[in-house]
């Protein structure tokens, strides 16, 4: 690159390109695949613009990136798993008395990247929504180092819903007042960690 120039623009996503990953979460969610997801995205894309004959062939083209995206991700992330020694395993559930969906998925990503700058906290996990209620909640694997957790750790008896019954969890203040309900799970160091995920979110 020539000196001084800045580096070309990643093109911006166009409405096509966001109608098309909107279907394919769409259909992600559903369950679909292959034949399926790609009858499913081109009904969808159909409904918006005119019918083209390259369309089948761009959706195809489009799926199977996304499939091998998603696969260089899935090993980004195991690889990470063995190369940290974590001592969390943390749930973060959204209060809709103090966050909507969006303001809980964008804080808690800010918070987690400034405990990760500031205080040298590493994580790795998965945003979901309940099963019950569709309340999102965040699955999360921490690295704290020694004295650098915030807020304390409180064990607090609740009631499962899903479950039927009480359980003890324990909650963390801080994450407690300004999120909604957490809970941290201590990890032996020496257990293998096993961990599915859909979508991916890593520091």
């Amino acid at each position: 690159r020539s000196k001084g120039k800045l580096p070309p623009k990643k093109p911006a996503n166009t409405a096509f390109d966001i109608a098309f990953d909107s279907l394919y979460f769409q259909a992600k969610r559903k369950g679909l695949k292959d034949e399926e997801m790609a009858d499913y995205i081109q009904a969808g894309l159909e409904k918006l613009y005119p019918a083209s004959s390259t369309l089948r062939k761009y959706i195809l083209e489009k799926i199977d990136k996304k499939q091998r995206n998603l696969w260089k991700r899935i090993k980004r992330f195991k690889r990470k798993v063995n190369m940290n020694r974590w001592t969390h395993f943390v749930t973060f559930t959204c209060d809709p008395k103090k966050h909507t969906q969006e303001s809980f998925m964008k804080k808690l990503r800010k918070c987690l990247s400034n405990l990760h700058t500031r205080r040298g906290w590493k994580y790795m996990g998965v945003f979901e929504y309940g099963e019950l209620n569709g309340s999102v909640h965040f699955h999360a694997l921490l690295c704290v180092p020694e004295n650098e957790m915030i807020g304390e750790l409180v064990e607090k008896r609740e009631y499962s819903t899903k479950r039927g019954e009480r359980y003890t969890r324990n909650g963390n203040t801080f994450f407690d007042e300004y999120f909604g309900m957490s809970d941290f799970q201590e990890l032996n160091p020496i257990r293998p960690i096993f961990f599915t995920v859909s979508w991916i979110e890593f520091t």
